[in-house]
């Protein structure tokens, strides 16, 4: 596994601004929606992304929004974290909405039975938001992490999640979909820095291949809307040989 010249086995990181590693997709950087087809109410109107080095915290670029009808904010966290220990994430907190699985681990949003942590929480937006800020805390700091915050409209104010987490098999997860929902999943690999090949109808929203310390922390999801209720599996072929957490999120249509 890669890590930091000098740096011990649990791969510590002294705090650093930024990550100094390959940041794919949305680096700290509003991104254009995805296509959404007919069958689906529900919309991608705002995404954003960033990675650092050695926190405790790490807190997404700030967003705006607007329009009257509610809207479903969702952040998606993944992080580093010692070996053999695992790695939590203490929730979310920002732009005055209260975000559903903070101050603790769910059983279903939070995945670190592998070193490292996949986590997903949201909140539901009654009014615009204007510099909303997103923050997630470690549970134990000085590590890699990354944070990607979805703004959707035309969702049910009702996120479902699921959760695996593996050794030497290619990440994959099982999520629960109804006709018109968007499957997301949020990962984390521990022991690579390898981009991720998603598995057929999949698409990444954000990927960070973190060279410094080996590790890769990504966000997928299904490239066009469930057309049918049932089991969906969200995940990559490739690697299929490292250890992973993930976590699914399905927005609902409203």
């Amino acid at each position: 596994m890669a890590s930091l010249s000098g740096m011990s086995s649990s791969r510590r990181l002294r705090p650093a601004p930024m990550v100094a590693a390959t940041v794919l997709a949305l680096a700290g950087v509003v991104a254009a929606p995805m296509p959404v087809s007919a069958v689906s109410g529900v919309a991608v109107d705002r995404v954003v992304s960033t990675s650092e080095n050695g926190v405790s915290s790490i807190a997404a670029p700030a967003i705006a929004t607007s329009g009257t009808a509610p809207q479903v904010v969702v952040a998606y966290v993944a992080a580093d974290g010692p070996a053999g220990s695992r790695q939590t994430v203490f929730g979310v907190n920002g732009c005055g909405l209260s975000w559903l699985g903070s101050g603790g681990e769910r059983v279903d949003n939070h995945a670190n039975d592998q070193d490292g942590v996949a986590a997903a929480y949201y909140a539901v937006s009654y009014k615009p938001l204007t510099d909303c800020v997103v923050t997630a805390r470690l549970g134990t700091g000085g590590y890699a992490a990354s944070i990607t915050v979805a703004v959707l409209s035309g969702a049910s104010r009702s996120v479902t999640f699921s959760k695996a987490s593996g050794s030497g098999t290619a990440p994959q997860a099982v999520a629960r979909a109804d006709a018109g929902s968007l499957v997301f999943a949020v990962g984390n690999d521990w022991d690579g820095a390898v981009p991720r090949t998603l598995l057929p109808g999949q698409s990444i929203v954000s990927e960070t291949v973190n060279t410094d310390v080996g590790d890769t922390f990504w966000v997928q999801r299904l490239t066009e809307p469930a057309t049918a209720p049932g089991p969906v599996i969200v995940g990559s072929s490739v690697p299929d040989d490292h250890q992973w957490n993930l976590v699914t999120v399905t927005a609902h249509p409203a």
